[in-house]
């Protein structure tokens, strides 16, 4: 199979986590990036042994070895960067969010089924195999009928109006930087969408949102997802079931699952790795790419299409509480 040229779109953390485990990627080369900055993509492709680099992506999407880019850009620019990469006949994996509204999410899927080729969401934690073995403890019974499905995710970043993940220019706030890892997780443990969504949150002094947790009912099944840039949360998954329960902790780096009946653990699963774990939708893209897929066989367009649809329904519930609160007063016990 012949391998896929990986283009490298930003230099910034998540591009260099993606890249510091391509060492593993056995279907694919890092072969170019491209910086806004000329200093920083060469100091990038000089850290990965990158051999090409660019500070106008244009001019990578030019280059015939780029196979496939993988877009780590603010979010606001995910769209663009991804209608572009498509016109110039490149496959695209895009960081998550894929795009920041679900009217943007159609406009991509468009464009890529008019292309023919490839888009993904870049959302490794569905490719984790802790991830698989805990949905197959549930698929098979060992915690029996779901009722709660709890996920945390947050630790504090200093305010600042121009820090992007508060940037109102940037689409900014906890549930678009932080919220879309319990909103995936619940997905992949739930499936449905919600039949009612309450939330409670938190805002910035520029207005953005900044601690939020949101409770979703899926019939039987609760979903309790919690998100925060005030403070440090526990960061685990918990999927509560009528005769077992599952815990992984430290849930977005997926190292290990307990599958638990009342306090004893009766199964203990780790992970065998020694890589971050970026690696595996690298590899998955390349196969389904050698397969004619046209989108991933593990978080499929209609997945991101409800990951969207979901913080969606948290962030319109976020709004409404705003204005309530402008309307009304404190509540009183009196």
């Amino acid at each position: 199979m012949k391998k896929l040229g990986w283009g490298i779109l930003s230099t910034g953390a998540m591009s260099n986590w993606f890249c510091s485990d391509f060492h593993a990627v056995h279907n694919g080369d890092l072969v170019a990036v491209c910086s806004r900055s000329q200093e920083r993509a060469d100091a990038f492709a000089s850290q990965y042994d990158i051999p090409e680099t660019y500070n106008k992506y244009q001019s990578m999407l030019a280059d015939p070895n780029v196979d496939i880019v993988y877009i780590s850009s603010p979010r606001t620019a995910h769209k663009q960067n991804i209608l572009d990469a498509l016109a110039a006949g490149k496959h695209v994996l895009c960081e998550k969010p894929i795009v920041t509204s679900l009217s943007d999410m159609e406009e991509v899927v468009e464009a890529a089924n008019n292309s023919g080729k490839f888009l993904a969401e870049a959302l490794w934690t569905w490719h984790l195999p802790v991830l698989r073995k805990a949905k197959e403890w549930i698929d098979t019974g060992s915690i029996g009928e779901r009722l709660h499905v709890k996920v945390d995710f947050g630790f504090p970043i200093p305010y600042s109006p121009k820090q992007h993940q508060y940037d109102l220019d940037d689409a900014g706030g906890v549930v678009r930087e932080m919220g879309i890892y319990p909103v995936a997780i619940a997905k992949y443990f739930i499936g449905s969408d919600p039949d009612t969504i309450h939330v409670i949150h938190q805002n910035a002094p520029n207005g953005v949102e900044d601690d939020v947790i949101a409770i979703l009912n899926h019939g039987n099944v609760t979903a309790t997802l919690s998100s925060s840039m005030k403070c440090h949360l526990n960061n685990d998954a918990h999927i509560i079931g009528t005769k077992g329960h599952i815990v992984i902790p430290q849930a977005l780096k997926c190292r290990e699952a307990m599958l638990y009946q009342m306090d004893d653990i009766i199964e203990h699963y780790k992970a065998d790795r020694t890589e971050l774990g970026y690696h595996y939708q690298a590899i998955q893209a390349g196969e389904d790419i050698a397969n004619g897929l046209t989108q991933s066989s593990v978080v499929s367009l209609s997945d991101s299409r409800t990951f969207q649809h979901h913080m969606e329904l948290i962030l319109n519930e976020i709004r409404k509480n705003d204005k309530k609160s402008i309307q009304t007063s404190p509540l009183s016990l009196d």
